[in-house]
């Protein structure tokens, strides 16, 4: 295989990688907004009813 179509496979294997790694931060940071929100609604009905210590 000629090297000009090896560096094309690998920097397509690098590009698959990085949008990879794109998505999974995107995910991850969406579960941890979620479950930021669930947490302060949590917390505020426990000081609703006058649990929150």
């Amino acid at each position: 295989m000629p090297l000009a179509e090896a560096v094309k496979y690998v920097a397509a294997a690098y590009a698959a990688v990085l949008v990879g790694l794109v998505a999974y931060l995107v995910s991850a940071g969406m579960r941890i907004a979620r479950l930021q929100r669930d947490v302060r609604l949590f917390d505020e009905e426990l000081k609703r009813r006058g649990d929150g210590r």
